[in-house]
């Protein structure tokens, strides 16, 4: 029979209050983390959802820009010959 004296039976419970004590930090640590990624991902879903109204925009308007530049480029150039006649 194994007989344990009451103050290893404390320091047993002193080292398991300690345990306990880091493993409610980690916790508490890991709350804070997840809690952190759930707004990275909120705000990378926003920013998402910006970057396809700008992508739109840009498929929109930049075609027509390079239609009015090269076509102002063509006239620019039908000017010059006209003017050099």
């Amino acid at each position: 029979m194994c007989i344990i004296s009451y103050s290893t039976t404390q320091e047993w419970n002193r080292l398991a209050h300690i345990d306990n004590s880091i493993n409610q930090n980690i916790a508490l640590q890991s709350k804070a983390v997840s809690e952190a990624s759930q707004e990275v991902a909120f705000n990378a879903r926003k920013d998402g959802k910006q970057m396809k109204s700008l992508a739109f925009l840009g498929m929109i308007f930049l075609p027509a820009t390079w239609v009015a530049v090269s076509e102002f480029h063509f006239l620019g150039e039908l000017i010059i010959g006209i003017l050099s006649v």
